[in-house]
């Protein structure tokens, strides 16, 4: 199975030597936040989600921020091996991980994900072992991040914005328990809506960028 990333080398999976990007040479003092979006899964040959991460990968947030984006397979395995290799070896200052909800009309921010019951299988038919992410891990983990704290200061948005605590038992949770277990609970999910003619994935990441600035500026304010 093929996955994308840019600006991880040390996570690219293709074959012989792979030279650091210039997206490596960094300053020192630079926060780092990992932005997800997920490969082509049914009928989407590029995931609504992958696009908009990409988007945002060209905004930008802001001085000092250094964002880097990865696209996660829709595979349970992968994704397991993807992000306990970020969390390792990058140990970013937040995680964020961006899927599609193909029925909704606005973005949800995801306050927390559950371990266990994961029974709907992925691109390739299969299942986590166990039907949970984490064997022995707590049932539940919520983010720092207070999502509804979020919604209220952004609700003037030209998109409508809401909290919700269930993710979904899929991919979408899975990545999002194994990241704020990793991460001690510095990661964030964020659903957007199925794109369309009035809301391209230019717009979706236009949307996020201050949401996510906004996540980065209560961590700072927990920090102090």
């Amino acid at each position: 199975m093929e996955f994308r990333t840019v600006g991880l080398g040390s996570l690219q999976n293709t074959e012989g030597d792979h030279q650091p990007s210039q997206d490596s040479i960094v300053d020192p003092d630079s926060q780092l936040v990992l932005l997800t979006g997920f490969g082509p899964f049914r009928q989407y040959i590029t995931n609504p989600s992958w696009a908009a991460v990409q988007e945002l990968k060209k905004l930008g947030l802001g001085e000092n921020v250094r964002l880097e984006i990865v696209e996660l397979p829709v595979h349970y395995h992968r994704t397991r091996e993807l992000l306990t290799r970020m969390w390792e070896s990058q140990q970013p200052q937040l995680a964020v991980h961006i899927g599609v909800a193909t029925a909704s009309k606005v973005i949800i921010l995801e306050q927390l994900a559950k371990n266990h019951g994961y029974t709907d299988r992925d691109v390739c038919g299969l299942c986590p072992a166990g039907h949970c992410c984490v064997e022995g891990g707590p049932e539940k983990i919520e983010s720092l991040i207070n999502m509804q704290a979020i919604c209220k200061k952004l609700s003037g948005m030209d998109i409508g914005i809401i909290y919700s605590r269930p993710t979904g038992r899929y991919l979408c949770e899975y990545a999002y328990y194994l990241s704020l277990h990793h991460g001690n609970r510095k990661a964030a999910f964020i659903h957007i809506p199925q794109l369309s003619d009035g809301l391209t994935a230019e717009s979706i990441g236009k949307f996020l960028q201050p949401i996510v600035q906004e996540m980065l500026g209560q961590l700072k304010t927990a920090r102090h």
